[in-house]
């Protein structure tokens, strides 16, 4: 008979938020607004003005990469690796370190085994097998991984130089002045915190249903809270093994005055999602069967291509109208049925401000 293991319980979730700033996840964010300045209209004045201080080699790179994984998004997880989210420098040290295969694992959204990353670098397996067993990229994906597979330490060379020159002739004094700001909203939101329960508060973030949720019920030992000036429509979670990240919109608590205009993005991003045909039935697919199967599955079941199928995935995501939660090598999709019906509410709201 095995000796009786005694499992040590975790506090409850209101004690494992730790709140931190981090200049690392602010900066990548804000290379994907630069690629992708239409989706973010709040920031329209400051794309235009950095965009014109980008190097030919900057620009270029940033189509490169930030088209890429997902605009960029797979990137960032690469920080969820590094612990000093203050120490920029710091952390491209760190990228620089990184073996081949663990710098090509993270844009694949760390779900192959490490070694399988590997064994396709040493010849012993392709990439389309690994895609193949990678259920958070696509086939059609392929061609995006094939330059980081063909070159992947000059790949990582340029990504850095990338990285590197934007924080030291761009990035470092912009955050320089979101310093005070994101300082405001911990203070801010540590007060509400402290006033009222746990999924009330991440509610008020902005934290669909099905995440908060997960929160609750899952045992990782640190929930980290960190604000952003860039990450205004919902916020964005990465996980690890030992943490959850949540980037939410620095204004949350430290601009009130500004909700108003904020209930009526709000309501345009979910009108905008759902102003779709395909979207809607993709959704209404989604909601009808909880096991609702790969970008593969679906592009068969709707009878559109996966890029297609991808490519409605993502705006949803992004308008907060479906989540994802990966269970081993597969994601499944959650329909946020509150942040539906809070389209009435955001007008109502903006109309009575």
């Amino acid at each position: 008979m095995p000796p009786l293991q005694i499992m040590e319980a975790l506090p409850p979730p209101q004690e494992r938020i730790r709140f931190r700033t981090s200049p690392v996840y602010e900066m990548m964010i804000s290379l994907h607004v630069l690629r992708y300045p239409d989706e973010y209209p709040a920031s329209a004045d400051w794309v235009q003005r950095v965009r014109q201080g980008l190097t030919p080699d900057q620009t270029d790179a940033l189509e490169f990469f930030y088209t890429r994984f997902y605009g960029g998004m797979g990137l960032a997880e690469i920080a969820e690796g590094y612990a000093d989210h203050d120490d920029v420098d710091g952390f491209l040290r760190y990228v620089e370190a990184l073996g081949d295969a663990e710098f090509l694992w993270y844009p694949l959204g760390r779900v192959n085994p490490l070694a399988e990353v590997a064994a396709v670098l040493a010849g012993q397996d392709t990439l389309a097998n690994l895609i193949a067993r990678n259920d958070y990229i696509t086939a059609e994906q392929m061609p995006e991984f094939e330059p980081l597979f063909a070159d992947p330490a000059g790949s990582r060379e340029r990504l850095l130089a990338l990285w590197r020159s934007y924080w030291q002739a761009i990035f470092a004094a912009e955050c320089a002045r979101y310093r005070a700001g994101w300082e405001q909203s911990i203070t801010a939101a540590q007060a509400r915190l402290s006033q009222t329960d746990v999924e009330v508060f991440l509610e008020d973030l902005g934290v669909c249903s099905s995440s908060r949720q997960f929160l609750v019920d899952n045992d990782m030992p640190e929930i980290w809270l960190v604000p952003s000036y860039f990450r205004d429509t919902r916020p964005l979670s990465f996980y690890s093994d030992d943490r959850m990240t949540i980037l939410y919109d620095a204004r949350t608590y430290a601009r009130r005055h500004v909700m108003s205009e904020r209930m009526l993005n709000e309501a345009l991003t979910v009108s905008k999602a759902l102003n779709d045909g395909t979207r809607l039935r993709l959704l209404g697919h989604i909601y009808r069967d909880e096991h609702n199967g790969t970008v593969a599955e679906l592009a068969e079941v709707l009878g559109i291509s996966q890029p297609t199928v991808s490519r409605h995935l993502r705006i949803l995501r992004e308008a907060g109208v479906l989540s994802e939660q990966r269970v081993g090598n597969r994601v499944y999709h959650t329909v946020n049925l509150d942040r539906i019906a809070s389209l009435s509410d955001s007008l109502l709201s903006f109309l009575q401000e």
